[in-house]
């Protein structure tokens, strides 16, 4: 898989294969940075066509700001605890599964004390993280 779509440069719809297929283990980590530089953790880029995968290590106990995606998101931990700070939602363990509709706000994401290992599947395009948007439902916002 190429690192240029990690920066970016997307393959045209056209081009994305109709099965994906990957070694978790083989991909190499690198340190992903969202646009604004707010977060830098450790990640593997798995796909970075539709649907765009990462597997994401949370570090023990990190805060993540409060945020939205621009597209549906699926979390699949496989490794530890992630509390998304969503009203009456406990922290996500192994064996269960997260999924998100595009522009909800909630957070801070909190890493448990083990940190985590956890499967981000963007179903519509890259992985962003919408810093701007972010309004809790108690009305309160992420700036």
């Amino acid at each position: 898989m190429s690192r240029d779509a990690a920066a970016g440069a997307v393959p045209d719809v056209e081009d994305v294969p109709p099965v994906g297929r990957v070694g978790i283990e083989e991909e190499p980590w690198i340190e992903f940075v969202d646009p604004e530089g707010r977060l830098r953790t450790p990640a593997k880029v798995l796909s970075a066509i539709n649907p765009c995968i990462l597997l994401v290590e949370f570090e023990p106990n990190v805060h993540v700001d409060p945020h939205s995606h621009p597209f549906d998101t699926l979390y699949i931990p496989l490794r530890g605890e992630v509390d998304f700070n969503d009203p009456g939602e406990p922290p996500l363990r192994p064996g269960q599964l997260r999924w998100v509709k595009a522009g909800h706000s909630y957070g801070p994401e909190v890493g448990g004390p083990d940190g985590a290992e956890v499967l981000i599947i963007s179903m519509a395009g890259e992985i962003a993280i919408d810093w701007t948007r972010a309004t809790l439902p108690n009305g309160r916002t992420s700036q």
